[in-house]
């Protein structure tokens, strides 16, 4: 109940005032009582009562009623000069306000005839409960069914409380439904179609806001009220299947299945068919990840194909296979690619003549292949011809680990070549057979003798070819008794040998040498020292380029160093090379 007063103000010595009181008449009838009581007294400054015809008007919402009263006014009490009620409708949301106002005038012929008091205001009546408002929503899952917790103030007055689910705000996408006028909650039982209604307005995401309304009807007005909530798709990741294949008419020729592929060679391709994106996404890609390989690719419908060629795995291989949908939900399902080991067959081989000598040649190849499930198989072949010829013989077919024999004329040398094939491929082999060679050699033509080697000169001892004698006592290069102290040319060049000895000389004839291993292309330092005196010494020194067949002096000097005095150095080469002996080994 809403009540009130309203200061009229004061004049001369009257003071005026409105009381008033407001009443609802109910829900239904969106209306209350308002009534309104005018009144007056003495100020207080005063002390005598005044008494007379009082006047004025009382105004209630546009209803002004004048008086006109003969009443006795004192300062003690206030006295009622007029009063009545009014019905004032409120809006249709239950609110409402109500302009109150008034005027007193003082009685003629006396004291407060000239007085005049006067004052309105608009005032706010109760708020009549009018239609059910929400008072919370749950999120909830397109799965679950949700619920709304509301108030309905107006209670079984109210026509008809119905709730709904909107998209937009628009219409009722999950249809109006009558709820209790007296509850304070309502779960929506939804039907699959309605949740299917919600799961396809939201494709391309996993969440969606929708809008739950109230909707009240009281005597013929309607008024909706609403809050929002956030509904979840779940359980929607994609489905699908993945297979693979062998698409090379080659290797399953071998295999005799397309489902074992064979390292290196096979062709494999993986088909994704069934694909089926759940509760109204679409498909959007399909991701591979082979052995570190990433490949992505869109759908255009409910299959793809990878064509992912050769894998250069031993083992077998787990391949994820990743499918996305529109709304970004993935399912990974790995598929496991039997993969058969295999290489390039190898071989150990051994190929001799007989005691190292002889015509006849012994050949085993022991091969090494890959088995490919006890499908595959080895082919050995082999062919020769002389060093010195240009084009192999005809191929010849020998078995696996079983020895040959074979003639290679003992007096050339002969170039083998053993090729190995399985199935799939084939590794050759180049191999070299030395002419016959005995342990040892007694040439009794050249008075020679060559152990597992053949002599070519007279009086040699030759072992695997070298000359053990010259070894041991060395070719003389160059030798002359006076010397040179310019370039000497040699008998021989010095890359044909592992060392040269060099034996020099200086001026003074003192003597020196000195030995330089793999000479050719080095430059040597020949030096001698001749104390001359107790207080003079000569140290004499030269660089010589070998090169082929020639020495080289390129730069030389003599220090004389002498007792007391400072190092003098002259740019003479005293250096004279008598001897060079060169070795081989």
């Amino acid at each position: 109940m809403a009540s009130g007063t309203i200061s009229l103000g004061t004049s001369g010595a009257i003071i005026g005032q409105i009381v008033w009181s407001s009443s609802s008449n109910g829900t239904s009838a969106n209306s209350s009582q308002v009534s309104a009581t005018i009144q007056v007294k003495k100020t207080s400054n005063t002390t005598a009562s005044t008494t007379g015809t009082w006047t004025g008007f009382l105004n209630i919402n546009g209803d002004s009623r004048s008086f006109s009263i003969r009443k006795e006014v004192s300062k003690n009490s206030w006295v009622t000069l007029s009063s009545f009620t009014i019905t004032k409708s409120h809006n249709s949301d239950g609110s409402g306000t109500c302009y109150i106002g008034g005027k007193i005038q003082g009685p003629s012929g006396t004291s407060q005839a000239n007085s005049v008091v006067s004052g309105n205001s608009t005032v706010t009546l109760d708020k009549i409960p009018r239609y059910a408002t929400i008072s919370s929503a749950t999120n909830f899952t397109d799965i679950q069914n949700p619920t709304i917790k509301y108030s309905n103030p107006a209670g079984s007055s109210v026509t008809t409380l119905q709730a709904c689910i909107s998209l937009t705000g628009s219409t009722d996408n999950v249809s109006y439904r009558d709820i209790s006028k007296t509850g304070t909650s309502y779960t929506f039982n939804l039907t699959e179609a309605e949740r299917n209604t919600l799961r396809s307005a939201t494709p391309n995401s996993n969440t969606l806001t929708v809008y739950f309304y109230v909707k009240t009807v009281i005597n013929g007005s309607t008024f909706y009220q609403n809050t929002s909530a956030t509904m979840t798709i779940v359980n929607a990741n994609p489905t699908f299947t993945a297979q693979y294949l062998d698409t090379n008419s080659t290797t399953t020729a071998i295999t005799n299945n397309n489902q074992q592929i064979i390292q290196g060679n096979s062709t494999l391709r993986i088909n994704i068919t069934n694909a089926t994106a759940l509760k109204y996404a679409t498909l959007s890609s399909a991701k591979i990840n082979v052995n570190g390989n990433v490949t992505t690719a869109t759908f255009s419908g409910s299959s793809l194909t990878f064509n992912v060629g050769t894998i250069n795995v031993a083992s077998n291989l787990s391949i994820p296979i990743t499918v996305t949908d529109s709304r970004g939900n993935t399912t990974t399902n790995t598929l496991t690619v039997t993969v058969l080991s295999w290489s390039l067959p190898t071989a150990i081989i051994s190929l001799a003549r007989v005691s190292n000598f002889y015509t006849q040649t012994n050949l085993t190849v022991n091969a090494d292949y890959s088995s490919l499930n006890n499908n595959n198989t080895i082919t050995i072949q082999y062919q020769t011809k002389k060093e010195s010829e240009s084009s192999y013989g005809s191929l010849t077919t020998i078995q696996d680990n079983v020895q040959t024999t074979f003639n290679a004329d003992n007096s050339y040398s002969w170039n083998v070549r053993v090729i190995v094939t399985d199935r799939i491929g084939s590794t050759t082999y180049n191999l070299f057979l030395y002419k016959g060679i005995p342990l040892m050699y007694w040439d009794r033509i050249l008075s020679s003798i060559g152990i597992n080697c053949f002599p070519d000169s007279q009086y040699q001892l030759l072992l695997n070819g070298t000359d053990i004698l010259q070894a041991i006592t060395g070719t003389s290069l160059y030798n002359n008794t006076s010397g040179s102290n310019g370039t000497i040319n040699l008998s021989d060049s010095t890359a044909n040998y592992d060392k040269l000895y060099i034996e020099y000389k200086d001026n003074d004839g003192t003597f020196n040498s000195t030995e330089i291993t793999a000479p050719n292309g080095k430059t040597v330092y020949l030096v001698t020292q001749y104390p001359y005196s107790n207080s003079t010494t000569y140290i004499k020194c030269c660089g010589c380029s070998i090169s082929g067949t020639t020495i080289t002096p390129t730069n030389y000097s003599e220090t004389a160093i002498k007792s007391g005095n400072s190092p003098t150095v002259t740019n003479t080469n005293y250096i004279y090379i008598t001897k060079v002996i060169a070795y081989k080994y």
